[in-house]
């Protein structure tokens, strides 16, 4: 084995403009995520079809697209679903759909519908490689016959398959207009005439000003509960016995970049949350496994009251999360092997983080490792760019120092502000005038430090912004507290949430995050206990630096 070397045993490297240990987004990662990717077990749980841990939440920047690229690679049978190819903007694009959801009528059911029809489609299209109209063709006239004529039970979903394998052989986006149109078509037959006046609400009529009767609200929700959904059920059966038989071939379906513009917000939440509720069907049926990666802000924006979707508990989705947890080490371990991949040597030898970062100048200092990882969430995108910014300040010396390490802290911790106001925008929008009344704060602080002059940019907000239960507006909600403490409190609680404050709740415990410890404050907080700032922030913030480190202890 090659000795990994130090700046003691004489290791030569210099960083050159241009170089970087990576990127901070798993899809242009390159050779770094082929050669250099740290598995901590999670792709095993991934894998196993009989684990119902599925859904993969964190942060931004925690490893999810990563995980599922890995899982590309899988030896077996893949397929991906990106939410953007499914045209489900075509939604709101519909001269119904709206129009019925703002009439409160529920289309939960349908949501799930169109995710199950997109799956099973899916699964036949590849089992079968469906890849032409002669193949789907010869599926439709040769093999599904065969699955009458041995489980004639099975009739009523061979005329599912049979209704819409006409365009198996097509992209997906087509198959999800196709079953948008049916529903039309089912609503406009049901409805009729009645449903005519709710049209005209687009040529300038006012919502309110539409009469709209219980009748045509149940017979539009009669409509969605019948469509079709107990065939697509014995399709779903189906598919466990003909596609799903063969325990050593499992099937992975990928659904990833949720956060990204795929549908239109009305609509989001509700359709994730179907989602999810799938990939729990699919958890009980056999060498099969729906993996969605989803942000942590997203599934706080569904469980907050009025935004989220009708029956979702938060139990009930918690079984099927798996959350990435990094440690030290692991992260440590992750980068010796980026930059051994940067600086590889014919011989084979490498480097490590620690032999490329400045150690401390006394017992009391950090070294540049220790220093890095502290002011990091734990996640592998923190100190891929933490590191990318000290070679980039390192290009004219070629080595790294202390002072290149403070010169990449400026535009990191400018860096990490942005990124978390990005990160957190669409679940608490304007959360970024929370951030500003902070600016300029010691690090360390209790509740009674809060002075009712830091606030009055909050209290403004909420003076300028409507309660509306479809968008709950934390501004509002903070202005509702009975007491300046109990403000300040409710707006420690939100920013521990979101990895803004640690929390260092008695003399006794150590500052923990929300990324250690997301319940924390489940009890909300004690008279003594003591707010620090994320060290990432103190730059960007103007934060004064403790000047006692050990009460972090």
């Amino acid at each position: 084995m090659n000795k990994q070397p130090r700046k003691s045993d004489g290791a030569t490297f210099r960083f050159r403009r241009g170089m970087d240990v990576g990127s901070i987004e798993a899809e242009t990662d390159g050779k770094f995520l082929e050669k250099a990717f740290l598995d901590a077990g999670y792709l095993d749980v991934l894998r196993d079809t009989a684990n119902p841990r599925s859904i993969v939440v964190g942060r931004t920047g925690v490893g999810k697209s990563a995980l599922l690229l890995q899982m590309q690679r899988t030896p077996g049978r893949v397929i991906r679903i990106r939410p953007e190819s499914l045209s489900l903007h075509y939604i709101s694009n519909s001269t119904m759909l709206p129009q019925l959801a703002d009439m409160g009528v529920h289309l939960e059911l349908f949501y799930k519908l169109l995710w199950r029809h997109v799956f099973v489609v899916e699964l036949l299209g590849s089992h079968y490689d469906i890849r032409s109209p002669e193949v789907q063709d010869d599926f439709l006239s040769r093999i599904v016959p065969s699955w009458i004529r041995n489980r004639g039970r099975k009739k009523r979903a061979v005329s599912y398959i049979q209704t819409w394998g006409k365009t198996f052989w097509q992209d997906t986006e087509e198959r999800v207009k196709e079953l948008i149109r049916h529903l039309e078509t089912e609503l406009q037959s049901e409805l009729g005439f009645d449903f005519a006046p709710l049209k005209g609400s687009t040529g300038g009529r006012e919502k309110n000003e539409v009469t709209v009767t219980s009748e045509i609200i149940t017979r539009a929700q009669n409509v969605i509960s019948k469509i079709q959904i107990s065939d697509l059920d014995h399709a779903l059966e189906m598919i466990r016995e003909e596609v799903l038989a063969d325990e050593y071939k499992p099937y992975y379906v990928l659904v990833d970049d949720l956060d990204k513009a795929w549908v239109d917000r009305r609509f989001a939440y509700d359709l994730i949350a179907a989602l999810l509720q799938e990939a729990g069907e699919f958890a009980r049926l056999p060498n099969v496994k729906i993996v969605v990666a989803l942000r942590e802000d997203i599934v706080e924006a569904m469980l907050i009251p009025g935004r989220r979707a009708r029956g979702q508990q938060r139990e009930k989705i918690e079984s099927l999360f798996l959350r990435p947890v990094w440690t030290e080490q692991e992260l440590i371990e992750m980068m010796d092997a980026r930059i051994s991949e940067l600086f590889r040597g014919p011989h084979g030898q490498s480097l490590t983080l620690e032999a490329v970062l400045p150690t401390s100048k006394n017992a009391s200092r950090k070294t540049g490792v220790e220093y890095i990882l502290e002011r990091t969430a734990l996640r592998p995108r923190d100190v891929i760019r933490f590191v990318n910014l000290c070679i980039a300040k390192a290009a004219p010396t070629g080595t790294i120092s202390w002072e290149t390490i403070t010169q990449a802290e400026e535009t990191y911790s400018r860096e990490s502000l942005r990124a978390l106001i990005d990160e957190w925008a669409d679940t608490f929008p304007g959360i970024e005038v929370l951030f500003s009344a902070f600016e300029h704060m010691d690090d360390d602080f209790v509740l009674a430090d809060i002075k009712p002059a830091r606030l009055e940019c909050i209290w403004a907000a909420a003076e300028s912004s409507t309660n509306e239960a479809s968008e709950p507006n934390i501004f509002y909600q903070i202005a509702l507290k009975a007491s300046v403490e109990d403000a300040a409190a409710e707006i420690v609680r939100r920013l521990y949430r979101v990895g803004f404050f640690g929390v260092k709740l008695t003399p006794e415990h150590e500052v923990r995050y929300s990324y250690q410890d997301r319940d924390l404050l489940e009890n909300g907080l004690r008279p003594e206990s003591r707010v620090f700032f994320h060290p990432s922030l103190y730059d960007a913030l103007g934060v004064g630096k403790p000047a006692r480190q050990g009460r972090r202890r």
